[in-house]
């Protein structure tokens, strides 16, 4: 609504003495003054080399940076082509060229023209020797690296609580995994503090996951640590080397995602895994719900085709059972059985009652063999033994007794007790 007592013809800039510019007019003095010093408009410069970006229409952008300040630099692709030595993220050079203003971007830069290679940056050798260092001691090996789980349910986060990386991590799990429990420690993530912050960090997570655990909870599945993009500088944090140690020791799995796909640190070495990007970290730390969903369904499809080819299978063998005779008519078969039953127990009784007349003609015959030859139907016959008293010996011969020995004459109801005397010996 229009305030009635403000005249709408009237120029606001009515009343001020001094002149205004428009951001064009500034940008442009700007630039005249830049670009119209003589010292500019061939300037050789010293730095490293940072940001490196080549373009796909041939330009190559990057940056040099000293302890103090930055400068930004583009060679276009005609100078590009002839520069002596391709640009390397790290090296120190020096570059020559002249001073130029971006009036689109606001900024100044320097256009290169030549570049010489000087040696490789102080910061960058520092990267490389803490590197070397730490791959030498085995930080870096496969073999200590932990898999991360397969449905996590509580994943840790170490960021910058107002960073965009934040922002789109959380977008991410909303969107694609809304299951997971996300848990975060924030974090300084550039500047000479955030090492040590980064660290304090872990260290709360990790106690966390401690507490979690002692009371029979599920604790933390997983760490993302990590960033946007930045500059080499801005992301040097991240290659700090008591940061790495502490990740190394960690037993929780560590997804390192800090800056774009280009920018490597040394925490993407020691992590479990590394993630080009903080929204890609979000996207391979747990498997979507509609993934799930979709595997689930193939999973049960599958289980449903096995079921039905078996009970397909089951039934047609089961019918192939049924059209049998012995199902169709059961008692045909019991009856057969039945009969022959009854056939052999005829046949095996017959031979049992043969086998036995048999046996008793063979122990009838036995028996009367023994009663011949038994010493009592011997003695019944009028027959007697003579035995020594003493000694129980059978008497065959009348040399086997002395006169006036005792003897028991055996007779078929008894013994006759005797004692032998000379005349009858002799006899």
């Amino acid at each position: 609504m229009l305030d009635p007592d403000i005249d709408i013809d009237s120029d606001p800039l009515d009343g001020l003495n001094e002149r205004v510019w428009t951001v064009s007019q500034i940008t442009s003095r700007v630039k005249n003054i830049l670009e119209g010093e003589p010292a500019f408009s061939s300037i050789s410069v010293r730095g490293e080399i940072t940001n490196l970006s080549p373009s796909k229409a041939g330009h190559i952008y990057f940056g040099l940076k000293d302890q103090k300040a930055y400068l930004k630099c583009v060679a276009f692709r005609g100078d590009a082509q002839k520069l002596k030595m391709q640009p390397q993220e790290g090296r120190e050079v020096v570059a020559t060229g002249r001073i130029n203003v971006w009036e689109t971007g606001g900024t100044y830069q320097l256009i290169v023209s030549q570049l010489q290679d000087v040696g490789l940056g102080a910061l960058w050798l520092q990267f490389e020797e803490t590197r070397r260092k730490l791959a030498e001691e085995g930080l870096f090996d496969e073999a200590h690296k932990v898999p991360l789980p397969q449905f996590p349910r509580t994943i840790g986060i170490v960021t910058s609580q107002s960073g965009a990386a934040l922002r789109d991590m959380i977008r991410i799990f909303t969107e694609v995994a809304p299951y997971v429990k996300l848990i975060l420690s924030p974090s300084l993530v550039q500047g000479e503090t955030a090492p040590v912050s980064l660290i304090g960090a872990i260290n709360l997570l990790e106690m966390w996951d401690e507490v979690e655990r002692s009371e029979g909870r599920e604790g933390l599945d997983s760490i993302i640590v990590g960033r946007g993009g930045g500059s080499f500088e801005d992301l040097a944090c991240f290659n700090d080397e008591a940061l790495i140690r502490r990740v190394y020791e960690l037993e929780i799995p560590v997804i390192s995602a800090v800056g774009h796909e280009i920018d490597y640190t040394i925490l993407d070495f020691v992590a479990d895994l590394r993630a080009a990007t903080p929204t890609q970290a979000a996207q391979i730390a747990a498997p979507s719900s509609a993934e799930l969903l979709q595997k689930i369904s193939e999973m049960l499809s599958e289980h449903k085709q096995a079921a039905e080819m078996k009970v397909e299978t089951y039934s047609t063998g089961l019918m192939n059972i049924l059209s049998r005779t012995v199902f169709r008519r059961p008692l045909d078969r019991i009856n057969n059985l039945h009969q022959s039953i009854d056939l052999y127990s005829g046949r095996c009784s017959r031979a049992v009652a043969g086998h036995l007349k048999i046996l008793k003609h063979r122990f009838q015959s036995m028996v009367n063999r023994l009663n011949t030859l038994d010493p009592e139907a011997i003695l019944s016959r009028g027959y007697s033994l003579a035995f020594e008293a003493d000694t129980g010996r059978l008497i065959t011969k009348t040399a086997h007794v002395k006169s006036g020995a005792p003897v028991d004459l055996r007779v078929s109801d008894g013994i006759i007790k005797l004692k032998v005397s000379e005349e009858e010996q002799h006899r």
